[in-house]
């Protein structure tokens, strides 16, 4: 068997909230490795709203989220793929918990996460995820495949900052992120050949520096380093893997899509609670995405209302 899987992230632009980046695994028979997912799992998978019918819509998460529409559809599909890999969690809490984040006490100095204690399903209900959950699994049966797990790092303002004053660069910050899950994979299925696409993150073509850093022990190989693609080969003691960095991989690879699903979706969960904290506390004050216009609105609304006495700036908001 071969492990497929797909990273993405969601939150690389906004100055508000956590930069969430996330990790999707299948395991398939090899000769389906390179195979359409979206076809190869259509009995139990959309890429499109309409005429879903009950099936999972899987799709880049800028088409399936916006403020107006909720967040409904992300939701759904993140939780049913949760529920087919294995976990059924009952909020944002046991969510991260269950996603391997392993950043327990790192929540404690953020008063508006306070303990990430969200009650979910948030918009859509249980019985709906639980059916698509069944669906996706059937799909993936009949093709010998299953949901191998689903990982999800969310890098915090603070530890942001902290990355980011050490590497002073911001795309490196996100490329630990991206390394972690890289390890978290190998260590999850040593042995297994690995295949791994990440969507490009800005106009990089170029990532040996990067890998020789993160993977010291790992002999490398460079297949390609193009505009579209950069393809590697990291061979390391616990096994191989093949990794591709893909230029608009969220629109036609199914894993690195329900990675972007994942992040966006656990990203709005910690967007859901610090705007609901601030909220309560400033009467009238409008929620934000994060992103830096409406960002700067809402950080002087703060400041005007007093409400950042004793908040430290580097847990609010994001140097970058």
């Amino acid at each position: 068997m071969s492990i497929v899987a797909g990273i993405d992230e969601a939150g690389y632009g906004p100055w508000l909230g956590p930069l969430v980046v996330s990790a999707t695994a299948f395991r398939v028979p090899p000769e389906l490795a390179e195979a359409d997912f979206w076809r190869m799992l259509s009995g139990g998978v959309a890429a499109r709203r309409a005429g879903a019918d009950g099936r999972v819509v899987i799709a880049d998460s800028k088409v399936l989220f916006s403020g107006r529409r909720g967040l409904n559809w992300l939701e759904e599909g993140a939780l049913a793929a949760m529920a087919a890999a294995g976990h059924q969690p009952e909020s944002l809490w046991s969510l991260v918990e269950a996603l391997g984040a392993g950043l327990a006490d790192e929540y404690r100095p953020y008063p508006w996460y306070d303990g990430a204690h969200l009650a979910l399903p948030v918009e859509t209900d249980r019985d709906r995820v639980m059916v698509r959950a069944r669906r996706l699994q059937r799909a993936l049966a009949r093709c010998r495949a299953e949901m191998a797990g689903v990982r999800s790092v969310p890098v915090l303002a603070g530890r942001f900052n902290r990355l980011l004053k050490r590497t002073r660069n911001k795309s490196e910050v996100a490329f630990q992120a991206v390394a972690f899950l890289l390890r978290r994979l190998r260590q999850a299925y040593g042995g297994e050949v690995i295949r791994v696409v990440v969507d490009k993150q800005g106009g990089r073509s170029h990532y040996l520096h990067l890998l020789m850093r993160h993977f010291p022990d790992a002999d490398i190989e460079v297949r390609s380093e193009t505009r579209l693609a950069s393809k590697y080969v990291l061979r390391e003691p616990l096994g191989q893997t093949q990794l591709v960095f893909r230029m608009r991989a969220d629109q036609d690879r199914l894993p690195v899509a329900l990675a972007s699903m994942v992040s966006k979706y656990v990203r709005e969960l910690f967007m859901l609670l610090f705007n609901r904290y601030w909220q309560e506390r400033i009467e009238g004050l409008a929620r934000t995405s994060g992103y830096p216009a409406d960002a700067r609105r809402f950080i002087a609304a703060l400041r005007e209302a007093g409400a950042l006495d004793g908040t430290s700036k580097d847990l609010l908001i994001r140097r970058r």
